[in-house]
């Protein structure tokens, strides 16, 4: 394993560059992943300077969202609606995304060391209790990359000092390829129930895919799901799929496009899958301005949204924890 450290824009980087041919570029800022490589292509849809990727605060682009990613009414959580108010959008009344308290803005420590055929970068920070979220937790991200295998693996583990409501997960932009979008991309999610929004975008409840748009069993292309959400409040695919396996053995998420196929496999109970599909004007990415429509996915380890109080709170003795595995295959191997 080749590894590189550098320092741009104020904060570290790390380069780790396996015999198998993936290569990962992570930042202990964030706990965060900046870009991923395939035999030398970007997988990933990544802001071109790393200022831009350090500061985002809409789209994340593989930094590490907690205490709590997604969308929360009032920023309150059932049982705690007394200790727990995460700050809210006064516009929309939702928090999203934890809002201030982001653990994408956080420096995390770090460590490198051998492991299991491959190299494992684990991140940690003790993250302080605060008015709006009177726990301290103890944060772990473990990024682990494989010599051998075209895989790697990520894992979170988050600790509070007292009940708490915790869900970790990142967005990671794929386009698989340096392409300027995956719109022709193959999308396939082994999942038979995905989740309905109200009109605030808030969770509602589960629905099953069967005649729907978002049954992806057997596969669709991805502009095909993210244009038919376009007039939608949603403005394209952004959707909790609720996955057949929750198993590192068994992957349930598929992306192919052109030679490379991306397969996900998770121990969370769903991917939130989000189609980045509308410009944003001026910003650089690998592939140069993005001043049309372009299109990259995301995929998210989830838990269940629509049951809060069952899957949201955790404690010292029940930690949150989830593990991912990602690997790439290539139709000329």
């Amino acid at each position: 394993m080749k590894i590189t450290k550098s320092e741009s824009a104020g904060e570290t980087f790390l380069t780790l560059a396996s015999p198998s041919g993936v290569t990962l570029v992570l930042t202990p800022f964030g706990a965060g992943i900046r870009d991923v490589y395939f035999k030398g292509s970007p997988m990933t849809l990544s802001p071109l300077k790393d200022e831009d990727y350090l500061r985002d605060r809409v789209f994340f682009y593989g930094k590490t969202i907690g205490p709590i990613a997604g969308r929360i009414d009032q920023g309150k959580f059932p049982g705690l609606e007394k200790e727990f108010a995460l700050p809210v959008n006064p516009e929309t009344g939702v928090t999203l995304h934890s809002e201030s308290l982001d653990y994408a803005f956080v420096r995390f420590d770090f460590s490198i060391k051998e492991g299991h055929g491959g190299t494992i970068v684990l991140f940690t920070a003790t993250i302080p209790s605060c008015p709006e979220y009177p726990s301290t937790t103890e944060v772990k991200v473990s990024y682990y990359i494989s010599e051998t295998e075209p895989i790697f693996a990520l894992s979170y583990t988050a600790t509070p000092s007292r009940l708490a409501p915790l869900h970790l997960t990142n967005h990671v932009y794929w386009n698989l390829g340096g392409r300027d979008d995956a719109k022709d991309a193959r999308l396939e999610i082994l999942a038979d129930r995905v989740v309905a929004y109200d009109e605030r975008l808030l969770p509602k409840e589960k629905v099953s895919v069967e005649n729907s748009p978002l049954d992806l069993r057997q596969g669709k292309k991805v502009e095909e799901v993210a244009s038919f959400f376009d007039a939608t409040p949603l403005g394209g695919i952004d959707h909790g799929f609720y996955v057949n396996e929750r198993s590192l053995a068994h992957p349930t998420y598929f992306l192919t496009l052109g030679e490379v196929t991306l397969s996900i496999a998770t121990t969370a109970k769903a991917f939130q899958v989000y189609s980045y599909n509308f410009p944003v004007d001026g910003s650089l990415f690998h592939s140069g301005v993005q001043n049309i429509k372009r299109i990259a996915v995301t995929s998210e380890p989830v838990l269940d949204s629509t049951t809060m109080k069952e899957d949201f709170l955790f404690s010292p003795s029940h930690p949150f924890h989830t593990e991912t595995l990602f690997r790439f295959s290539s139709k000329k191997e």
